[in-house]
């Protein structure tokens, strides 16, 4: 009966004849040539293989479907449901949350995929679709090896993913049987990553930074021949892998204990706290480290001032060509608060004309701001140090208060002298 069904189908450009189909079996529309739309809208489920070497199917409808089905979960296979569609342009699954392995590889029209219920993509899912040039999938969570394999993906966002499979973003030469750099993927967007396995992003070519505030493990070769030279990871607590790109930094805190990576890469740069673990780390490679420091907040009761302290230690004691800060009268996180979205308007730039070299290495520096009226009490301020070396940045994390919170703070600090407090009353009561 699945035969017969074969040759009808072959038979005809266009199906809108199942309209209590609930799933769509294991190789049901498998090399139909001639097919170019179909209607499935009632079908939930369709099974591995289902659609595979359609060439011409362009048009795809199935709102209600919610899953597709892999023949074999433990195993990696190298067809899936789509494979080897390659007229197919658009993708639009509003209730799929799972896709198998290999869905759309080989897809190689295919440049817009709609997938806002997707949580999981298995492994291969996207290879080798040819003229993908962005994708959003906003509750991916896990995402398999080699999903994006010889893609031509420039934008990735997944803002719920946790985790990234192997060589997930790499380009792969059949004929020679070897990986190259994927030169297109310029941006990678992923702020819940925590875990990326071995050679995650190899080979990726043209990102260049990757900012990553919760991920914390590293796997094997996770970044090698890449072109990443930037990676900020506060989180980070285990690596079997760092940065491999020349002049690369990678920025931690204490949270890591624990780098197994055999630092080969002379000139990588450890950018974290001091008598920390990445410190010792970064000793015992003779690599540089460096720690540009938030010291907290303060009131000047003098003046009504607000003042932000740093302090910055490198381990090589290299001239810093500038000390500034980039500061903003508003909430703001670090992809706002850098030295290219300076516009003197929202977003200033100072330079610190006062520094303080100590015995210890270290070099003190602070932002004030003076005379701040009652009206400006609650506005809040967000501002970070920064630190020049041979023409790159290195930024502290961020400072966000306002003169009304931390005169709150002091006031109910134990360890604060009764002096300073009654002077700051003072302040307060003159502003009434």
């Amino acid at each position: 009966m699945l035969m017969s069904l074969h040759f009808i189908i072959c038979s005809i450009c266009q199906v809108h004849i199942f309209p209590l189909l609930e799933n769509v079996k294991y190789g049901t529309f498998e090399q139909c040539f001639v097919l170019r739309s179909i209607n499935i809208d009632s079908a939930q489920t369709i099974d591995y293989w289902a659609f595979a070497y359609c060439y011409h199917l362009k048009n795809l409808s199935a709102q209600n479907l919610t899953q597709m089905i892999c023949s074999d979960t433990k195993t990696v296979g190298t067809e899936g449901t789509f494979t080897g569609c390659s007229s197919l342009v658009t993708v639009s699954l509003s209730k799929v949350t799972f896709l198998d392995s290999c869905a759309f590889t080989k897809c190689r029209k295919l440049n817009y995929a709609y997938l806002p219920e997707v949580v999981t993509v298995n492994s291969a899912t996207f290879a080798e679709t040819y003229s993908l040039k962005s994708i959003y999938l906003p509750k991916v969570k896990e995402i398999g090896d080699k999903a994006f394999r010889n893609s031509q993906i420039e934008y990735a966002e997944f803002p719920e993913v946790e985790s990234i499979g192997e060589y997930c973003f790499s380009s792969y030469n059949d004929f020679w049987g070897y990986y190259l750099q994927n030169t297109k993927l310029a941006t990678i967007i992923a702020p819940k990553l925590k875990y990326a396995s071995d050679y995650s992003f190899a080979y990726v070519g043209a990102v260049t930074e990757l900012d990553l505030p919760n991920f914390t493990t590293i796997g094997e070769n996770a970044f090698y021949e890449s072109t990443i030279n930037y990676l900020y990871a506060p989180s980070l607590e285990t690596a079997e892998s760092l940065l491999t790109a020349e002049d690369s930094v990678v920025v931690a805190s204490a949270s890591l204990t624990n780098c197994s990576y055999d630092a080969s890469n002379a000139t990588l740069i450890i950018q974290s706290e001091r008598d920390s673990y990445a410190e010792d780390y970064a000793n015992s490679y003779n690599l540089e480290f460096i720690d540009v420091n938030d010291m907290g907040r303060s009131i000047r009761v003098t003046d009504a001032g607000l003042r932000f302290g740093y302090s910055f230690y490198d381990s090589q004691g290299k001239d810093v060509e500038e000390y500034g800060f980039i500061y903003t009268n508003k909430e703001a996180d670090r992809s706002l608060l850098k030295t290219e979205n300076v516009d003197d308007s929202s977003v200033l730039q100072l330079k610190a004309k006062n520094y303080i070299h100590r015995e210890n290495g270290t070099t003190t520096f602070n932002l004030v701001f003076t005379g701040i009226p009652q009206s400006a009490y609650d506005t809040q301020i967000s501002a970070r140090a920064y630190a020049v070396i041979d023409g790159k940045y290195y930024y502290s994390e961020i400072l966000k208060d306002n003169f009304d919170e931390v005169t709150q703070l002091v006031l109910a600090d134990d360890e604060i002298d009764e002096a300073t407090k009654n002077a700051l009353n003072n302040l307060l009561n003159r502003e009434v």
